[in-house]
């Protein structure tokens, strides 16, 4: 027998004494345990720590009530030891997330034990177990099946009385459970041993990761379902619940042009969603970079396994009414993508599920040249303007591209500064800029020649047709204007004044197929012909 201050009390002996006979059986070599002795009317506590299953312990005469506790001493230790009624069990240094308890903690208690004088008392204590062990069932979906899966659980008190009813208003802290892999049938299954359980909520949240490290998770609150199996006496918790963990939509996502080209750089996108194909609901808002696209805020799976049908647009604005209003000045873009479909067992980033998110342009690219052969060198071009241009669109994802196109006006194509121009020397000049359009018939082309300083003096091209053979979304066109001259009489002399404008001046309009270069400026996406 070991004894905790050689079981000896910390007053003088005025009663007698007698020995206490105490038989414990079948001790767990693994546990300390350890008596408690309160003699009434004193404030004394004695308390002996057992080696064998029959200990002898001298003791104050008269009557006391003992309590003997079984822990394990690395985890858990005895708290507020002065009184019987206070007497408790505690986590040992008790962090902010507890650790499962590694083996079962035990107690039994006796009250009114009469000590003899110069006697002995005996006494059998049969421990029962004090903490539970939870056992846990969590049914996730055979789609989670083979994922890593960990969370914690709430409403976990770190300390209880061993003779009293434990204060369910202490603070609560959360127990880990420890990570394992999802069962082929889908289901978390773990066993944990609790120190106690509150009377306040007890969330269960479960995270769980995949191979390629994707994480979801899930909760729920089991507290009823703990205080159920509590309230049935049993030392073994069987909980069995169910969770459906909230999986994040993840996008992969490109741009086509002639070919898959992803030009996008942390570039707001919009989403369109429904739950029938081609029948949206309402619009996300994401970011679009390194072929996969964010959601913000963070979007999930329906719970219920249905089917998600998604539509990308460029660039984000609000849907109403099923479409997306732009006011166009010739230097935006506008994208939308293929319909892609996907679900919680078949989530969009999987490769047997929904394809990528693969935008297509809606509007035709031009860009401008001037090639000029045998001109007057007076010449220079003073202003190019595309007539025709829509500048007011909707575009209807659930149909597919632009549905409305309006408001046609002229925008410039290039005009020159206050007394400038091009010159019109033989060869070929690109012009700055370009332009993307709504695919049309009805495009023409004015140009302004200057002949002097005098805008009034300008020899003028109006409504010069421009033919768009195939200009359909995603074309890219070189317009090319060819200015000429012919020969035309000799002026007269002397001159007449003012100087005739002359009338060899010769225009005509190809339309050269061309292919798309991507560039990004300041995180927004522009595009030009590839001229070279």
């Amino acid at each position: 027998m070991l004894l905790l201050g050689g079981c000896t009390d910390e007053t003088e002996d005025v009663t007698g004494t007698g020995t206490l006979l105490l038989t414990v059986p079948e001790l767990d070599a693994s546990l300390r345990y350890t008596l408690y002795a309160y003699p009434e009317g004193t404030d004394k506590v004695i308390a002996t720590q057992l080696a064998m299953e029959s200990t002898e312990c001298v003791l104050p005469a008269g009557i006391c009530s003992v309590a003997l506790v079984g822990y394990d001493s690395e985890s858990l230790e005895p708290v507020d030891t002065e009184h019987f009624s206070s007497l408790g069990l505690g986590i040992k240094n008790a962090p902010d997330i507890l650790l499962p308890l590694p083996h079962r903690a035990y107690r039994a208690t006796a009250t009114s034990v009469r000590i003899e004088k110069d006697g002995n008392t005996p006494l059998s204590l049969i421990p029962e177990a004090f903490t539970p062990v939870l056992r846990l069932q969590v049914k996730l979906g055979k789609e989670f099946s083979g994922m890593e899966a960990g969370g914690t659980l709430g409403g976990i008190v770190a300390r209880r009385l061993i003779a009293g009813e434990t204060d369910k208003t202490q603070e609560t802290k959360k127990l880990k459970l420890p990570p394992v892999t999802v069962t082929d049938a889908g289901t978390y299954e773990v066993e944990a041993g609790l120190p106690g359980v509150g009377a306040e909520a007890c969330p269960l949240t479960l995270s769980l990761r995949d191979k390629a490290g994707h994480t979801c998770s899930g909760s729920l609150d089991i507290a009823d379902l703990l205080q159920t199996a509590l309230a049935g006496g049993n030392d073994t918790l069987d909980i069995s619940c169910q969770i459906t963990p909230s999986v994040p939509i993840r996008l992969t996502t490109g741009i086509q042009t002639r070919a898959a080209i992803d030009a996008f750089d942390d570039t707001p996108v919009g989403i369109v969603y429904g739950t029938a194909p081609g029948n949206y609901d309402g619009y996300w808002e994401g970011r679009a970079a390194g072929g996969e696209i964010t959601l913000t805020p963070e979007r999930y799976y329906p719970s219920d396994g249905s089917a998600l049908y998604l539509c990308g647009y460029y660039p984000f604005a609000e849907m109403k009414d099923g479409v997306i209003k732009y006011t166009l000045t010739g230097g935006e873009d506008l994208m939308l993508s293929s319909e892609s479909v996907g679900s919680l067992g078949k989530p969009f980033d999987r490769e047997d599920a929904g394809a990528p998110l693969s935008y297509k342009h809606l509007l035709t690219l031009l860009g401008f040249s001037l090639e000029i052969k045998n001109m007057p060198s007076f010449y220079k071009v003073r202003l190019v303007n595309l007539n025709g241009y829509t500048s007011n669109v909707e575009v209807s994802p659930g149909k597919g591209g632009i549905v409305k196109a309006s408001d046609p006006l002229p925008v410039t194509v290039y005009e020159a500064p206050a007394g400038g121009g091009i010159p019109v020397e033989n060869g070929k000049v690109d012009l700055p800029g370009y332009l993307l359009v709504v695919p049309s018939e009805n495009l023409t082309v004015d140009l302004h020649l200057a002949v002097n300083n005098n805008p009034d003096n300008d020899r003028v091209f109006k409504n010069v047709p421009l033919q768009l053979s195939g200009g359909e979304g995603g074309s890219a066109f070189e317009v090319v204007i060819n200015l000429g001259y012919d020969p035309v009489p000799p002026t007269p002399t002397p001159p007449p004044t003012p100087d005739p404008v002359p009338d060899g001046v010769t225009l005509g309009i190809q339309v050269r197929v061309s292919d798309w270069e991507t560039v990004i400026k300041d995180g927004d996406l522009a595009l030009r012909p590839d001229n070279k």
